[in-house]
């Protein structure tokens, strides 16, 4: 039986992208590392398809699907690296910035939730900017992420070894969709830091509202 390493190496293979721009490798069994499989790509270099132990030398269904989504992300990289490099931007700099920025604001708030100089406009916009960005983010991520999963169905139809165990493809796609409910619970869990600062400026706009009226 075929296992994960072996699968995404068939795949790459009889898609004929150059060996010297790809690598399967198991995931380092160090402190700190990740344990899922993920991809780690390279527009202009080698990138490396990281296959978490369970996965890398598993058999099952399971195991050759999350390969096979691994090497999805690589192929849609590779195929539209603008895209790519634009989800980067999202994932690397805006999304950190916006939580960071989404902390600072919700601080400053807390602290002076009394003071009655707050320009809450400004404070609004400050809070909003975070929120837009975390929602186009996991957007981009989560259409990411489903197209992975939809390619890794036909890449295992395609690629499933005829001699092997038969198939179902209503099982296949059960699979797929109990890894894409952890995935997309993830992805919009993502959104909570841009939400907080709203959260908080809402509730210093009531504060402000009551003490002014009352």
């Amino acid at each position: 039986m075929i296992n994960g390493e072996k699968f995404a190496k068939l795949i790459l293979t009889n898609k004929n992208i150059p060996s010297e721009k790809w690598k399967v490798e198991e995931i380092p069994d160090a402190k700190g590392r990740k344990k899922y499989s993920y991809l780690d790509y390279k527009p202009n270099g080698l990138s490396k398809i990281y296959l978490s132990k369970d996965v890398y030398y598993g058999t099952s269904i399971t195991s050759l699907q999350v390969a096979a989504h691994e090497v999805a992300h690589f192929l849609n990289n590779n195929k539209h690296k603008k895209r790519f490099r634009r989800l980067r931007l999202f994932n690397r700099w805006l999304y950190p910035l916006s939580v960071i920025l989404g902390l600072f604001v919700s601080i400053y708030i807390w602290q002076n939730i009394h003071n009655g100089n707050l320009t809450m406009f400004f404070l609004f916009i400050c809070s909003i900017i975070p929120l837009v960005i975390s929602i186009i983010a996991s957007r981009e991520k989560f259409i990411d992420e489903k197209f992975a999963d939809n390619a890794s169905l036909k890449l295992i139809l395609r690629y499933y070894p005829k001699n092997a165990k038969p198939l179902s493809r209503d099982y296949l796609k059960r699979v797929i969709s109990l890894r894409r409910i952890n995935i997309i619970a993830g992805i919009w869990l993502s959104i909570l830091p841009g939400v907080i600062p709203l959260i908080f400026n809402l509730i210093t706009a009531s504060v402000k509202f009551f003490t002014y009226c009352y």
